[in-house]
């Protein structure tokens, strides 16, 4: 509610609080290393119980956190390499040869992981739910990309387009078999807040294109110069209310599509918003309103279906309960399905003689792929250049976003 006021106060609450974390993190391993030392100049015997070994050679070194250590062995002088007992490796032009490949068949191993599970896929038995579960997540991304696009201001089918470029480039460079490679509601919140100075939807569409460029770089350098400890700094309370302020956005910015507003303009910010929808309380759609409500209140069921099964599965083996379970994990792709249904079997005859479903939808959604445009060959682009401060803008919240 108070923008303007965390616009002025969170870039130096945000410098403040990660200056803090460094200076703490830096003092506490100084004060380790500083123990550890001072540990050195003393006997085996008269070293802390922390620093102590069962063997002579070996120490305990402190890491920052005083609950754990770490040991470290000692060095002990190398054994020479004899070719009669076989018991080291004698360097030889051949051996340093295969030492070389194998080194370099794990580089291309750790940045193209396809080499390394590839020959060790199982076709027989995981290609059938490979395929399943892709099918599924799919669908899934289908129907969760379009609402993404929806939070972001953007055309509808510009969520669908970051649904499958960036999974089939992951399929291959990726290393995390956890991370989520697709839209993002945060992100989604963070493009809308970045683009809202910008009245037409078809102009926010292509800068959206461009901030994805400038986050796709800033991600690049990031990778490159190993920056993900950075995370390591943020704060619980601040990850919490960042998502709970998300939470909040996403829910008074779709509470505009649940009670089926058919012409709604667009807002600059959530104070706006909340006060437009007063305005147009007259003009709710009540069987949007109730059906979106139903909606809600089966994905709960759903999940409350799942958990039972869980519990269900702990105490027996029965086929229906994983059934069920398996069914539950879809409900995203059940909630569509009825949404596409009840739009299709409410349309009723328009004005103009076109049918008109009875409750608001998403509309046309063009097939195929756009034609590949470099960024500064779009409309946008040229305006966005004559204004020095607005680029700047785009730029920095391209950075923000990633």
């Amino acid at each position: 509610v108070c923008g303007k006021f965390s616009k002025i106060f969170a870039c130096p609450g945000f410098i403040f609080q990660t200056t803090t974390s460094l200076c703490c993190a830096t003092v506490a391993r100084m004060k380790g290393v500083a123990t550890y030392a001072g540990s050195l100049n003393l006997s085996v015997e008269e070293r802390p119980a922390r620093f102590q070994s069962a063997d002579a050679n070996d120490v305990y070194m402190p890491l920052p956190d005083a609950d754990h250590v770490m040991k470290v062995k000692s060095k002990k002088p190398r054994r020479k390499s004899s070719k009669v007992d076989g018991s080291a490796i004698v360097h030889t032009p051949a051996t340093r040869k295969k030492i070389k490949t194998n080194y370099m068949w794990q580089w291309w191993q750790k940045r193209f992981p396809p080499f390394a599970w590839a020959h060790h896929y199982d076709f027989r038995n995981y290609l059938a739910g490979d395929l399943t579960g892709g099918i599924t997540i799919g669908l899934i991304c289908l129907a969760q990309t379009l609402a993404h696009a929806y939070i972001a201001t953007t055309n509808d089918i510009q969520g669908p387009y970051t649904a499958f470029m960036p999974t089939l480039v992951y399929a291959l460079l990726g290393t995390s078999p956890h991370a989520s490679v697709s839209s993002g509601a945060m992100a989604a919140i963070l493009i809308a807040d970045q683009l809202r100075f910008c009245p037409d939807k078809d102009e926010r569409t292509q800068l959206a294109s461009l901030m994805a460029l400038v986050s796709g770089c800033t991600l690049l350098l990031m990778g490159a110069f190993n920056l993900s400890f950075a995370v390591r700094f943020l704060s619980a309370p601040t990850l919490s209310g960042f998502t709970s302020g998300g939470a909040i956005l996403i829910m008074v910015g779709q509470a505009k599509n649940l009670l089926g507003f058919r012409a709604f303009p667009h807002t600059d910010g959530i104070v706006a918003t909340v006060l437009e929808i007063f305005r147009r309380i007259k003009d709710v759609d009540l069987v949007a309103f109730v059906f979106g409500l139903a909606m809600m209140v089966l994905l709960d069921l759903f999940n409350r279906l799942k958990q039972h099964c869980k519990n269900k599965l702990k105490t027996c083996d029965a086929r229906r309960y994983h059934f069920l379970k398996r069914f539950s994990e879809m409900k995203e792709i059940c909630v569509a399905i009825c949404g596409v249904l009840f739009g299709y079997l409410t349309t009723v005859q328009g004005p103009h003689g076109d049918e008109t479903p009875m409750v608001p939808t998403i509309g046309y959604i063009p097939a195929g792929l756009p034609a590949f445009r470099p960024p500064w060959d779009i409309p946008a682009f040229a305006e966005l250049a004559a204004d020095q401060d607005r680029l700047k803008g785009i730029v920095t919240g391209g950075v923000l976003v990633a």
